[in-house]
């Protein structure tokens, strides 16, 4: 293991602590921030998102595909904000935020022996 590791670590726990006990809004607002600095700094990604945005989008002006992908970038943070908020959720904080519908059928269908095919929709802030 490299020294690095243990330390990358601590600092992931010490970030998701700090996330749940930090109101969400400040902590959206803050994220949302980060994000539109580092899309302004234009580093190598941001830079691929906008060829890309460029190629998928050719009516928008540059400046509609710069703010396109600055959103991007920012619904994208707060996807990462959700994930280290999630870290330290319970049984009742995952019951409060996610919501099961079609339990009913599932639990017959598996009564019956003969198992199911259970889908599930891929959702976050985009």
């Amino acid at each position: 293991m490299k020294w690095r590791e243990p330390l990358e670590l601590a600092l992931f726990r010490i970030g998701c602590r700090l996330t749940a006990w930090l109101p969400l809004p400040l902590l959206q607002r803050s994220f949302a921030s980060i994000a539109r600095i580092l899309v302004r700094v234009g580093e190598r990604r941001v830079r691929w998102a906008l060829v890309n945005a460029r190629i998928a989008y050719p009516e928008l002006s540059e400046a509609e595909r710069r703010r396109l992908v600055t959103a991007s970038c920012v619904r994208w943070s707060w996807n990462l904000l959700d994930f280290l908020r999630m870290q330290t959720w319970t049984a009742q904080d995952v019951r409060k935020h996610i919501r099961l519908e079609g339990l009913a059928a599932l639990h017959e269908a598996l009564s019956r022996g003969k198992g199911a095919i259970v889908l599930v929709a891929h959702l976050g802030h985009f």
